[in-house]
Formats: C-alpha cells, sequence, structure tokens
C-alpha cells in the first residue's frame, strides 16, 4: 500500500511540474505593451519583438481581444514590412500563420467585432500566398468568408479594407485559372471590390494601387494612369487620418510605388 502511494505521490508531483512548466511558457503581453510597439512599429526594437513573437509563436496568456488582434496586425507588418521584406516566403509563413492563430482567437472572443475577422482574412491571404497558387485553391474560402463578414460588420475598416482584400482574393489567390491569370468572372468581382474600397477610403494609396493593377491586367493604360493620377496628396491625407508618423513612412511607401506604377504604365502607351 505504502508502494502504492509512493508512485502516486511521484505522479502527482511530475503533474504539477509539468502544468507549472507549461504556465512558465505562456506569454503575457499587455495591450499597453504592444500598443507601444505598434506606434514606433519602423523602429528596430519594435520590429526585433515583432519577429520574436512570430519565430516563436508564444501562447498569449491573455483572453483580451485586443492583445489578440492587435498581434495578428503585427505579424501582417512584419511580414510585409522594415526587415520583413528581406525574409523569404518560408520564413514570413511563420509570421503569417501566427497571425491567423491569434486573430482567430479574436474572431471567438467577439464575433462581432471586425477586427479579429479582417486580420485573419489579411494574414491567410499573405500565408497562402507564400504557399502557391495550387495550394491557396483549397485554402481561400476561410479567408473569404472571414472578410465577406468583416464588410457586414465594418465596411469602412481600414479604408475599405474588407473589400480590399475581397479584390486581392479574387484577383490573384487562386480563384481564377493555374496559370495564374484570373478568369473574366474574378477579373470583374475584384474590380467592383476595389472599386467599394476606394470609394470607402480615398484616403489610402493602397486602394488606388490595387484598382490601377485591375485596368492595367486588362489593358487599359490609359485607365490605370488616371486612377493612380487621382491619388490625393500626403497633406490631403494627414487631414482626414491624422497620420502619425510610421503611418506616413507606410504612405510615402505606396506613394513611391504609385510612381514607379505610372512611369512603368506610360511606357506601354
Amino acid at each position: 500500500m505504502d508502494k502504492i502511494r509512493g508512485i502516486v505521490v511521484v505522479c502527482l508531483f511530475l503533474f504539477t511540474t509539468f502544468f507549472s512548466e507549461a504556465k512558465e511558457h505562456k506569454t503575457i503581453i499587455s495591450e499597453a505593451y504592444i500598443n507601444e510597439l505598434w506606434s514606433q512599429r519602423h523602429s528596430i526594437k519594435s520590429q526585433d519583438e515583432f519577429i520574436h513573437f512570430g519565430q516563436n509563436q508564444p501562447d498569449i496568456s491573455s483572453d483580451s481581444f485586443e492583445v489578440n488582434w492587435k498581434m495578428a496586425r503585427a505579424m501582417y507588418f512584419i511580414g510585409n514590412f522594415g526587415f520583413g521584406e528581406n525574409f523569404s516566403c518560408f520564413e514570413k509563413q511563420l509570421f503569417f500563420k501566427y497571425g491567423v492563430m491569434v486573430a482567430q482567437k479574436a474572431k471567438e472572443l467577439k464575433p462581432k467585432a471586425v477586427e479579429g475577422f479582417y486580420w485573419y482574412g489579411v494574414n491567410l491571404w499573405y500565408n497562402i500566398q507564400c504557399k502557391g497558387i495550387l495550394n491557396s485553391l483549397d485554402s481561400a474560402s476561410g479567408g473569404i468568408e472571414a472578410l465577406e463578414e468583416a464588410s457586414h460588420i465594418n465596411p469602412s475598416y481600414e479604408g475599405g479594407g474588407p473589400f480590399r482584400m475581397l479584390g486581392l482574393y479574387y484577383l490573384g489567390s487562386g480563384q481564377g485559372s493555374l496559370l495564374g491569370s484570373p478568369s473574366k468572372e474574378n477579373m470583374d468581382k475584384a474590380k467592383s471590390y476595389f472599386i467599394k474600397s476606394l470609394q470607402l477610403g480615398p484616403n489610402f494609396l493602397v486602394n488606388y494601387l490595387y484598382l490601377a493593377r485591375v485596368y492595367e491586367l486588362e489593358g487599359n493604360y490609359k485607365e490605370a494612369i488616371k486612377v493612380l493620377a487621382k491619388a490625393p496628396s500626403l497633406n490631403t491625407q494627414s487631414k482626414s487620418r491624422n497620420l502619425k508618423k510610421d503611418d506616413i513612412i507606410e504612405e510615402e511607401y505606396f506613394r513611391q510605388k504609385i510612381l514607379e506604377k505610372t512611369k512603368k504604365l506610360r511606357k506601354k502607351l
């Protein structure tokens, strides 16, 4: 009997130790901290932290809706800007997969809020792009459903973001042919979504780039140039959106893309 009791005590000790260690591996991230990182997201410190989160994929010990969706937003950012621009697609997938995971948790915590659905769709889109078109044929539906839900909740979020992302899914996520060219039906869907996003977010430069891309694919270079020429000045954007320092860095990035695209389109005329 004493022998059995001893075995039970040892098992309880091991069980307690295991869960204590597991608890230690949970990462507590405050909303204040992730807000601080985001406000300085183009700094080395913030990007190092985002990379650390993406590579280690900590089990966030938080039922905070805000922390989870903001972490998903951070994963989108580090996979596309700053240090993340130099990573391979394989490396970027770590960020986007983690973004999908924490956005899913945000969806569950607040199923009537736009943020979880939107950043889920965003991260899933970039993840399937890294995988390639054949994989994205099987993976796109969940993102489309999430973004459709986001568009019902708040279509104006992130300057028409839900419609903008839906346009990207139809333009190039494998909804068209296996050769990577979207069908005319999906091209038309993409155009209609980009037009909606531009109407809702006229002060978001990325909306002009995506709509112009559709016209370019259609061979309508003059219309593409017209769209890009309508992009607002930084002064107009700042008045409308109250842009912070890091927001301006990103808008200047898109402004440079507009200039480069306009130059290339003029050569095609």
